[in-house]
């Protein structure tokens, strides 16, 4: 209700469908389901009154699993991006789990050492909470559209997200 007053809660200690080891950020998407990143290293989604509705991923450190998840969020086309803390890097995702591109942390200015967490305005800019470097960063995504075509970085061999004030591309 709009006054604060408890509706339901779900969810249970564990690791199967609708359980949660360490849940860690949520975050709705432009098409109305909840999604819910758990530690463990997967993405659980719902309606927004409970029911499981999926879940996608698995841990480890390759593109396209996860570790460590600390925060979600969504951007305007409905791609849903996952910071990971233990990776050190930002996942960018169809909301069905397909693998869209990787934004990795850098040796470059501009660059995060520690991503914690996300924010996607309006206008297609990424903001990151870098925590060992004690500040925020900010991106401009190079694409929100459905299916972008992304650009490869200097210094990683993996699909870029977003580019720096300065045009520099990650």
């Amino acid at each position: 209700t709009n006054d604060g007053a408890f509706i339901r809660a779900w969810g249970t200690s564990g690791s199967g469908p609708g359980q949660f080891m360490d849940i860690e950020g949520i975050a709705i998407s432009p098409f109305g389901e909840l999604f819910a990143a758990d530690w463990n290293g997967r993405i659980q989604y719902f309606t927004t009154d409970g029911v499981f509705l999926g879940q996608w991923g698995t841990a480890g450190s390759e593109p396209g699993q996860l570790n460590g998840v600390c925060d979600i969020a969504f951007d305007k086309a409905g791609n849903l991006y996952v910071v990971e803390y233990l990776n050190r890097r930002v996942q960018k995702f169809h909301r069905d789990g397909t693998l869209l591109g990787v934004l990795t942390g850098g040796p470059v200015e501009g660059s995060f050492y520690n991503p914690i967490g996300i924010g996607i305005d309006e206008s297609g800019y990424m903001y990151l909470a870098d925590a060992y470097n004690q500040r925020m960063v900010k991106y401009k995504l190079l694409s929100v559209a459905a299916n972008p075509t992304f650009v490869y970085g200097p210094y990683v061999d993996e699909p870029v997200l977003c580019e720096n004030s300065d045009g520099t591309r990650h």
